[in-house]
Order: C-alpha cells, then structure tokens, then sequence
C-alpha cells in the first residue's frame, strides 16, 4: 500500500479510507491480471 504524506490532520471520508486499505497486487506478477489481459486484448 502507499503512503501519501500530507501535512495534516486531513480528513478523509469512509469510503476513500476504505478503498485505500484494500489489498492490491502487481499486475506484473499477479496471474489473474495476466490470464484477464490476454483475454481482453484477443
């Protein structure tokens, strides 16, 4: 996950923060996208 430093306390709504704590891969190594990707360009 990144971090985005700001000076703060910035507030941020639920649903943003929410979003942001999902786990997300790298598509470069994730065989899901890859599988997904090929699909997509055939």
């Amino acid at each position: 996950m990144y971090k985005i430093m700001t000076p703060g306390p910035t507030q941020v709504k639920e649903n943003v923060r929410l979003a942001r704590a999902r786990e997300c891969t790298n598509p470069d190594l994730d065989e899901k996208f890859v599988d997904f990707y090929k699909e997509t360009c055939e």
